[in-house]
């Protein structure tokens, strides 16, 4: 099931419209709106905390037990 979508009018600067514009040209986007589209959801992702987690975990692979042993002595528990 897709996610309803609606249309919008925006302005952006114009070499961001040239960024999207070169991402369509080189495959790396089915369109503007879907280069747009995904950059509003990766900047929300990141304003999150469980977000930026995820992003972290993604890059770093899950806390080991060590991990959690240092943040439990630097919380002073």
């Amino acid at each position: 099931m897709t996610t309803p979508k609606e249309k919008i009018a925006i302005t952006i600067p114009a070499d961001l419209v040239e960024q999207a514009k070169a991402a369509v040209a080189h495959g790396q986007a089915t369109s503007v709106s879907a280069y747009i589209t995904h950059a509003v959801e990766n900047t929300y992702g990141r304003d999150t905390m469980a977000g930026l987690i995820a992003d972290m975990i993604a890059v770093t692979g899950e806390p080991t037990e060590e991990d959690y042993a240092w943040a439990r002595q630097a919380l002073g528990r």
